[in-house]
């Protein structure tokens, strides 16, 4: 038993490991333009290797404070 609670305690640390970030450039030259009662929205995606994707987040009354907070409006590269 006492070596199945190391493994747990062991298991916990690993979890709390940081995972380390690269920071990566912005997209550029963003635009939102308004017509028709719709919103176009464009950008150039970064040239950095480690560009994964861009996600666009709306929410009513306030900024999203994280990505899952308000409506995912646009995810992709």
């Amino acid at each position: 038993m006492k070596q199945h609670l190391n493994m747990i305690k062991l298991m916990v640390v690993l979890l709390l490991i940081p995972v380390v970030c690269i920071a990566i450039n912005p997209p550029g030259s963003f635009t939102a333009t308004g017509k028709y009662g719709k919103i176009s929205l464009s950008w150039i995606n970064p040239g950095d290797v480690n560009y994964q994707r861009t996600d666009i987040v709306r929410k009513i009354n306030s900024y999203p404070g994280t990505i899952t907070d308000g409506v995912m409006v646009y995810s992709g590269t």
